[in-house]
């Protein structure tokens, strides 16, 4: 909904029926008329209402802090901007500040020439192994040869022995194991 604050205390609130039409008398000369449009239509009298909200809702609203990014003062240290405490660059704001994100962008490039390598080499890198996920993997084929089986068992064993043989372990061959 919302959150009215007038400038000066509220005696009276009276809604306007069927309407989104609130007046306030105040301690003030004047009434302060607000129009919610959550409440309900503009009354019949100033329809013009209407359309004014129509226009608003339509118009893109652009935040006031859109074009900053929040930063501590640590990391104001770290980027080498703590100079600008003080001055018109910073926007004080809770435990930290508002900084234009034009100037984080280019003291961020300076601090870190080769991050946009890093980061372009890791992209290439998730879309090499993304297509390599969607291959179609053929299934390795295991187990003795079909042709010439006893040949292959030779050899296998052959090589096996070798093996070992280099690495210096007592050879068992196949004889000895029966």
């Amino acid at each position: 909904f919302v959150s009215v604050e007038p400038p000066a205390d509220v005696n009276e609130v009276c809604l306007c029926p069927n309407s989104g039409l609130v007046l306030m008398a105040c301690e003030q000369p004047r009434i302060h008329v607000y129009f919610v449009p959550a409440l309900g239509p503009a009354p019949a009298w100033c329809s013009f209402l209407d359309s004014l909200t129509d226009e608003l809702e339509e118009t893109k609203r652009t935040e006031v802090y859109d074009d900053y990014v929040f930063v501590t003062r640590e990391e104001l240290k770290r980027l080498g901007l703590d100079h600008l405490v003080g001055t018109n660059m910073l926007k004080a704001y809770m435990h930290g500040f508002f900084l234009d994100a034009k100037l984080h962008a280019r003291s961020k490039s300076v601090l870190e020439p080769f991050a946009y390598e890093e980061y372009r080499k890791q992209k290439i890198k998730e879309k090499i192994e993304a297509r390599q996920g969607q291959r179609i993997v053929l299934p390795k084929k295991g187990g003795a040869a079909k042709v010439n089986r006893e040949f292959a068992e030779q050899l296998e064993e052959s090589k096996r022995i070798a093996e070992e043989e280099a690495r210096g372990d007592r050879v068992v061959r196949s004889n000895d194991r029966k």
